[in-house]
This record gives structure tokens, sequence and C-alpha cells, in this order.
């Protein structure tokens, strides 16, 4: 059952590889709407490819012929999102796919832009949040109460629509004989961030890098924000927001728990 499973996969991303080389034979016959398809299914690829951690896959190399994407930097996260001039020609060609002019005085730089954008709002890809945590501090004086840090800016995109996720988060750690800077909490919350995400994953993921690095007595990751995604589009909920947590260790325990959230609401301060 398990070899069937997997035969099926291979077979699924085989044929997905396939489609996305055709995109190259496509692309040279100048047809924008399905090369700004397979940007999407570029992106897909790219998640799926690194939560499995697998060796270079038929879909990483197809997304390395189309888009000049390694298949390594898919895999392991090295390296640039992809060349900036690849970046910029999918810019254009989305333009144009949603029926644009690029032509026109206020687009001719749109791409260029675009892809300084792209830049800043994935810089996360780039970046190693546990290389963040390991300078670490010893000399506390004892100090073993839980340290916290409110309110840390999340700007993200929502991996199903490639929409802005906005909102904030609280983290907060029981050291156990060492603490680390807070500007690094902070970093670490922008490094995961600034990724393609869903904010469950998003919210785990904060929580283990920390467990990992500090080794701490328990860890408390608590996320409020704004989809838009179900804001701008879809059901167009404004004002609804998502929160999500991760609790490990101390934090389980219902007394330092309710402690935190007094700490976040700002009872008792």
């Amino acid at each position: 059952m398990h070899f069937q499973q997997k035969k099926s996969h291979e077979n699924l991303e085989q044929s997905q590889a396939d489609r996305l080389l055709e995109i190259v034979k496509i692309k040279e016959l100048k047809s924008k709407t399905e090369l700004a398809k397979g940007l999407g299914v570029y992106l897909s690829a790219i998640t799926n490819i690194r939560a499995r951690g697998t060796v270079a896959t038929p879909m990483a190399l197809a997304a390395q012929a189309v888009f000049g994407v390694s298949a390594e930097w898919i895999i392991n996260g090295k390296g640039p999102v992809m060349h900036e001039r690849k970046l910029e020609d999918i810019a254009s060609d989305l333009l144009l796919a949603i029926g644009e002019n690029t032509e026109r005085e206020g687009l001719r730089e749109t791409p260029k832009r675009m892809c300084k954008a792209w830049k800043d709002f994935f810089v996360g890809y780039e970046q190693n949040p546990k290389e963040i945590l390991n300078k670490v501090f010893e000399e506390v004086g004892g100090y073993d109460e839980i340290v916290l840090l409110k309110n840390i800016r999340v700007e993200s995109h929502c991996e199903h629509h490639f929409v802005p996720i906005i909102g904030h988060a609280h983290v907060a750690y029981l050291p156990n004989k060492r603490v680390v800077g807070i500007s690094k909490l902070a970093r670490v919350v922008e490094a995961y961030s600034k990724r393609l995400q869903v904010q469950e994953r998003l919210t785990q993921e904060i929580a283990d890098c920390i467990t990992e690095v500090l080794d701490p007595q328990g860890v408390a990751v608590v996320i409020s924000s704004t989809h838009h995604c179900m804001t701008t589009r879809g059901v167009r909920m404004v004002g609804a927001n998502m929160v999500t947590s991760s609790m490990s260790g101390a934090f389980r325990n219902s007394e330092t728990r309710q402690e935190l959230f007094q700490m976040i609401n700002g009872d008792n301060l």
C-alpha cells in the first residue's frame, strides 16, 4: 500500500514537471497567461519539495529549467529566490496576463519595482532562524521567570492566494540558565514570516526553533493576524482576526499560562 502511494505521488510529480517543461515552449510562443499559471505551480513546488527535504526531484529540475532557479535552492533554502532578470520577466508576464499594457508610462518600471518588493517580502528564505539565536548569555543573575516580547509585527503572505497576512506575535520562553538578546526573537519571527506561510505552521516553526536552540523550560508563541485572502476577496470578512498559539513545557501548566496572558494583556503591570 505504501509503495503504491509513493508510486502515485512520483507519477503526479512527474506529470507536474512535464507541465512546467511545456511552459518553456509556451513561453516561446508568447502565451503569457499560461506562463503566469506556471508561476503558481512553481511557488507550490517550493513549499512541497522543501517540506519533504528530498533530493532534486523532477519538479525541482523543471522549476529550474523554467524559472532559472537552482533545484538546490528549492530544497535547502539557499541563495536568491530567482535570478533578477527572470523575476522581472515573470512580473511583466503577470501584468500582461491580467490585461495590462506594460509599455504605458505608469507601468514601465513596475516589473522592476515588483521584483524589489518580492525580494523584501520573501527575504526569509535567505535567512537561517537557528543561526540568529546562536549567541546566548548565561550571566543573568539566576533569572528564571518568563521572558516575553510582545507585539512583534508580523508581515507574511498566504501561500494559497499570495496575499498579505498582517498581525502581531507574542513570543515568550522560560529560561533554562541562558537567555538570548530580545532583538533576536523579533528576527526569528521575521525570518519565518517573510515566506509563503499558513499561520498555524508559522506559529509552530517559531516555537520549535526557540525550543531547539535555547532548550528552555517552556516556549509560548501567540499570533493574531488579519488574512487578506478572506478580507479583500472571498467571504470579505473585514475585521476578522485569526489567533493561533503554541505552548510547550512549563506553559502547559495552567498557572504559568495564566501569568503569560496577564502579561500579554497588560494586567498587573
